[in-house]
C-alpha cells in the first residue's frame, strides 16, 4: 500500500548534497536498502494504514497539512494548534480489523526548546488529536525556519532512540517578519557572491499600499583620465563609446564580461542580480503579488522599481547575484513603504444610477502628494449560453472511476460572439470556474474558441490568455466542464461567460472632482494637493460622458481600467468599473414651415392608414412563406394573387416576388421569371427622373429639413431597388445564355428528356453585357472586392469573358480575404474559381496548397476537447 511503500523508502535514503543556510535536503533512494526494510516490516498491520494529518489555521483553512506561522501577530505570542490524526483503511477492510486497530505513538519534537507536544499518543481507528504550542518570540527577526513534530511507533520493545522509522510527521514553518522601525529601510550588502542570496522578511506597516526599492551600487567608479598627447586616442570618445556599448548590453541583455576601462572592480557590462520581491495573499496566485526583475548594476549605478502592496501581511525581500555573473556586486537595498488608502478601494460606478462616488483618501505613513486619475482600458461583454446547444452527456468507457465505478459526466456549452474589428484579441472568462486549478470542485475545464466556419483559433483553461480573432464576424466558444455528478453540472447548464478586449479607441478617462457638489455641476475637474501624515481628505468620481465611450458599446457591459491617487501611486492602482447605461434619448429636430405645410397636405385617414398597416405586413408574410420552401408555394401564390389585385404598382411587393424566384434553390428552373420579375421593378422606377435628382448634390440624411431627408431615403430605396433588380437580372441572364450554349454544344446528350432552358430574349437589350453595363451606370463599387457578398458572381462572370485570368485571380483572393462572412455557396464558388485559374496558369502547387489550406481552415465538425 501507500503507507508501506513510504514507510519502507523514508528511513532509506542518503544525503548526497546538502544546501547550505536552509533546512532543506536532497536526499538519494538506497533501493538496495529499501527493500530490506520493505521485508522486515511488511507484517506489520499499520503499514497499509495511511495517516492523515490535519491542522486547521487562518492561512491554510480548516484541512491544511501543518503549522504554518508567516505573519507577525502569528510569531509575536505563544500560539497552540490542534492537530488531528485520522487512520486510512482501505475501502475493504473488514470492522474488526478498524475495531482491533490500537497504535501507541511517541511523538518528537525537532525544536523541543520552542516548539512542544506530548510526549505519547494512542491512536485508535478513529480520528484522535493532540495540541502543539509554538512560541517563536525568541527567534530572531527575519528568519525563517522549518521543525518538524514526528511520530515513531512506541510498542513494547522498540527502540525509544530509533527515529528511523516514522509514521508521520507535522511539519511547523515559521517566518518570523521584522518590524520596520520607520516607513524607510535601508540595508547594505557588502559582498554579494554569484549565487548567494539575501533574503529578509518584513511587516509591512499599517496604511502601506506600495513599496518603492531603490538598489544603489556602492562601488565608486574612477574617471577616465584625458590625456593630450599626439597620437594617443582620445579618452573621451572611447569613454563615450564603452558607455554605449554598455546600454547596449542592457538592452539585449547580455551577461559577457567587457574590460572595465574607467579602473572600477567591476566590468563595463556590470553585475547581474535579481531582485524577488512576494507577497503571499490568500487564495491569490502567487504570481499576482510578486516582483521579480533582473538589474545590471554598474559603480555608482542606481536603480529604481515599485510594488503594490497589503498592510501588515510579511513581505519576502530577496536578492541574489545570477550565478554566470563574474565578480563581486557590492549594493544598497532601501525600502520605502508609501500609502495613500482609498475609501472605497474598488470603484464601481453604474451609469445614470450612481454617476457620482464619493472618496476617502487616507495618509498613515507620511507626507503625500495626491494627483488622482482614472481611465478604462477594457471591455467586458456578457454572454448567454445558446439555448439549443448545452448538453449533459456522459463520457465514454475510458471515464469511469476505477475504485467505485462511477460515470464521468460532460457539459459542454457553446457562446456565439460577434467580432467586430478584424485582429481582436479576446479573452474568455468565466468567473466561477477560472482562478482556481487543484482547489476546484470541478474535474476539469478546458475553452475552446472557434471561426465562423469551425476552425480552433486557441485553447484556455483555469488562467485564459488572450486569443486573436484574425477576422470579423460570428464565433464560437465552446466551453466542456467534466464531473461525476450531474447535479453539479446541472448547476452550470446557463452559466454566462465575459468577452475581456480592449477598449477600442484607447482607455476612456474617467473625470474626478473636488467634491461631490463640483462633480454635479461638472465645475473645474482633476485634484492636485499636499496630504500631511495622518490626515484624509475628500474627493470625488464622476462617470464618463456616453459619446466618448468605445463604438458599440451596449447597455449593460462593463469598463473596467485603474485609478491611481498618489503622484507617484502603487503599480497597476486600483480597480474602477463602469456598467455602460441605455443610451440617451436623441434630441428632437424642429419641424420646418415647409415640411408642416407638407404633413398637413399628406394627411391620410385613418382607414388609408389601416389598409397601409394591413398591406405591409401581408407583404413581410411573403418572404416568411418564401423562405419556408415548396411547400408554401401554393399560400405564397394566393396571398402574392390578391396583394397584386390590390396593389399592383407596390414597389416592396415586386421585390418581394424578384426574391422568391431567384431563390437559390429553385432560380436555374425559373430564369425567364427572374427576368420579368426584374423588369417589373426596373419599370416601375423612373429612372430619368432618379438619375436626375443623385446628379445633383445629395442631400444627408440628417437635413434639418424632415421632408429633405424623407425625399432622400425614398430615392435611396428606389434606387437600392433598381440595382438589385439589376443584378439579379444580370446573373439570370448570364445563366440562360449558358446554359443556352451548353444545350446547343451537347443537345444530343440530353436524359430523361429533360427540356431545354429557354434561350434568352431576342430582344438585343436584354444579355447579360447590357444588363451589367446598366448596372455599372448606378453601382460605382461592383468590382471592389468588398461588395463581393452582392456582386461577386457577376463580377467573375465579366472577367472570365473577358478572358482576364489575371485580374480575375486578384479580384477573387481580395475578395475572400475581405469577406470572412461569405455565404458558404459563395465561399465555395470562389475558392473553385480561385483554384481553377491557378490551374489555368500552370502552378499546380499552388492550387494543391489551396485545396489543403481549405480543407483545415473549414472542418466539417469542432474539435474534440
Amino acid at each position: 500500500g501507500e503507507r508501506g511503500c513510504r514507510s519502507t523508502l523514508h528511513p532509506t535514503p542518503y544525503t548526497l548534497y546538502p544546501i547550505p543556510h536552509t533546512p532543506y535536503r536532497l536526499p538519494s533512494i538506497q533501493v538496495a536498502d529499501a527493500y530490506e526494510h520493505f521485508l522486515k516490516h511488511t507484517a506489520e498491520a499499520f503499514q497499509d494504514v495511511r495517516f492523515d494529518v490535519e491542522v486547521p489555521s487562518a492561512f491554510a483553512g480548516p484541512r491544511g497539512r501543518g503549522v504554518y506561522l508567516r505573519q507577525a501577530k502569528e510569531t509575536n505570542s505563544v500560539t497552540s494548534h490542534s492537530v488531528t490524526i485520522t487512520p486510512g483503511f482501505h475501502e475493504d477492510t473488514p470492522n474488526k480489523i478498524k475495531a482491533d486497530f490500537q497504535v501507541p505513538l511517541r511523538l518528537v519534537s525537532s525544536a523541543p526548546e520552542w516548539v512542544t507536544c506530548p510526549s505519547k499518543l494512542l491512536l485508535m481507528h478513529g480520528a484522535r488529536g493532540f495540541t502543539i504550542v509554538i512560541d517563536p518570540t525568541n527567534l530572531p527577526p527575519s528568519t525563517c525556519t522549518c521543525e518538524t513534530v514526528t511520530a515513531y511507533l512506541d510498542a513494547e520493545g522498540s527502540d525509544p532512540t530509533d527515529n528511523s522509522d516514522p509514521l508521520f510527521i507535522v511539519p511547523v514553518n515559521v517566518v518570523k517578519p521584522a518590524a520596520p522601525p520607520s516607513p524607510t529601510i535601508t540595508t547594505a550588502v557588502p559582498e554579494l557572491r554569484p549565487g548567494a542570496t539575501h533574503r529578509q522578511f518584513i511587516t509591512p506597516p499599517p496604511g502601506t499600499t506600495w513599496v518603492e526599492f531603490t538598489i544603489r551600487d556602492l562601488r565608486t567608479p574612477v574617471p577616465v583620465e584625458e590625456k593630450d598627447e599626439d597620437g594617443t586616442a582620445d579618452a573621451n570618445a572611447l569613454a563615450a563609446k564603452v558607455k554605449a556599448l554598455a546600454a547596449e548590453v542592457d538592452r539585449l541583455g547580455a551577461a559577457g564580461p567587457y574590460a572595465d576601462l574607467s579602473g572600477g572592480s567591476g566590468d563595463v557590462a556590470g553585475q547581474l542580480v535579481v531582485l524577488h520581491c512576494l507577497q503571499l495573499l490568500p487564495n491569490t496566485p502567487y504570481r499576482d503579488q510578486e516582483l521579480q526583475q533582473y538589474l545590471r548594476v554598474r559603480p555608482g549605478s542606481t536603480h529604481k522599481l515599485q510594488m503594490a502592496l497589503e498592510p501588515a501581511l510579511t513581505l519576502e525581500v530577496t536578492m541574489a547575484q545570477f550565478w554566470s555573473t563574474q565578480g563581486n556586486a557590492s549594493v544598497e537595498m532601501t525600502v520605502d513603504f508609501r500609502g495613500v488608502t482609498p475609501y472605497p478601494t474598488t470603484l464601481s460606478l453604474v451609469g445614470n444610477h450612481s454617476p457620482v462616488l464619493p472618496v476617502t483618501l487616507h495618509a498613515t505613513l507620511r507626507d503625500e502628494e495626491v494627483k488622482p486619475s482614472a481611465s478604462l482600458s477594457r471591455w467586458w461583454r456578457q454572454l448567454a449560453p445558446n439555448a439549443d446547444a448545452n448538453a449533459i452527456k456522459p463520457l465514454g468507457a475510458r471515464d469511469v472511476l476505477p475504485w467505485n465505478e462511477k460515470q464521468c459526466y460532460e457539459l459542454v456549452l457553446e457562446y456565439t460572439y460577434e467580432c467586430e474589428d478584424k485582429g481582436e484579441e479576446i479573452t474568455v472568462r468565466a468567473p466561477l470556474l477560472q482562478g482556481i486549478l487543484y482547489e476546484s470542485p470541478y474535474e476539469a475545464q478546458l475553452t475552446m474558441i472557434y471561426d465562423g466556419k469551425k476552425k480552433l483559433l486557441g485553447v484556455t483553461d483555469s488562467w485564459p490568455d488572450a486569443v486573436k480573432l484574425p477576422n470579423k464576424g460570428a464565433h464560437t466558444v465552446r466551453i466542456q466542464v467534466r464531473h461525476d455528478s450531474l447535479d453539479q453540472l446541472t448547476r452550470l447548464a446557463k452559466m454566462p461567460i465575459w468577452i475581456d478586449r480592449a477598449a477600442k479607441g484607447g482607455s476612456v478617462s474617467v473625470p474626478v472632482f473636488t467634491n461631490k457638489p463640483d462633480a454635479a455641476a461638472a465645475k473645474g475637474g482633476g485634484l492636485h494637493r499636499f496630504l500631511p501624515h495622518g490626515s484624509a481628505c475628500g474627493m470625488a468620481v464622476g462617470e464618463p460622458a456616453y459619446d466618448k465611450l468605445p463604438k458599440g458599446c451596449k447597455q449593460g457591459d462593463v469598463l473596467v481600467g485603474s485609478v491611481t491617487y498618489g503622484k507617484n501611486d502603487r503599480p497597476k492602482g486600483w480597480r474602477v468599473e463602469y456598467v455602460v447605461p441605455c443610451a440617451p434619448p436623441a434630441d428632437p429636430k424642429p419641424a420646418t414651415p415647409a415640411a408642416e405645410a407638407k404633413a398637413e397636405g399628406e394627411e391620410k385617414t385613418e382607414m388609408m392608414k389601416l389598409d397601409e398597416a394591413a398591406r405591409d405586413l401581408r407583404v413581410k408574410a411573403l418572404a416568411t412563406l418564401s423562405a419556408g420552401g415548396t411547400a408554401k408555394d401554393a399560400d405564397w401564390a394566393e396571398l402574392h394573387a390578391m396583394l397584386s389585385k390590390d396593389w399592383p404598382d407596390h414597389l416592396p411587393l415586386a421585390k418581394a416576388k424578384l426574391a422568391r424566384m431567384d431563390r437559390e434553390a429553385t432560380r436555374k428552373d425559373s430564369l425567364a421569371e427572374v427576368v420579368a420579375a426584374a423588369d417589373a421593378i426596373i419599370d416601375l422606377v423612373d429612372t430619368p427622373e432618379l438619375a436626375a435628382f443623385f446628379g445633383l448634390k445629395a442631400v444627408p440624411l440628417d437635413d434639418p429639413d424632415p421632408a429633405a431627408a424623407k425625399l432622400r431615403k425614398e430615392k435611396d430605396e428606389l434606387k437600392e431597388a433598381l440595382v438589385d433588380a439589376l443584378a439579379r437580372k444580370a446573373r439570370a441572364m448570364a445563366d440562360m445564355e449558358a446554359s443556352s450554349s451548353q444545350a446547343k454544344d451537347g443537345a444530343e446528350e440530353a436524359k430523361d428528356g429533360a427540356e431545354a432552358p429557354p434561350p434568352p430574349p431576342a430582344d438585343g437589350s436584354a444579355t447579360f453585357d447590357t444588363s451589367l453595363y446598366r448596372l455599372q451606370q448606378w453601382e460605382d463599387g461592383l468590382k471592389t472586392p468588398s461588395n463581393a457578398p452582392k456582386y461577386g458572381r457577376l463580377v467573375v462572370e465579366n472577367l472570365t469573358r473577358k478572358a482576364q485570368i489575371g485580374a480575375l485571380l486578384d479580384y477573387v483572393t481580395k475578395a475572400l480575404n475581405e469577406n470572412p462572412k461569405l455565404d458558404a455557396a459563395l465561399d465555395t464558388e470562389l475558392r473553385a474559381v480561385k483554384v481553377k485559374v491557378l490551374g489555368e496558369l500552370g502552378w499546380a502547387h499552388i492550387a494543391e496548397n489551396e485545396k489543403t489550406w481549405d480543407i483545415i481552415n473549414k472542418p466539417k465538425a469542432f474539435a474534440l476537447f
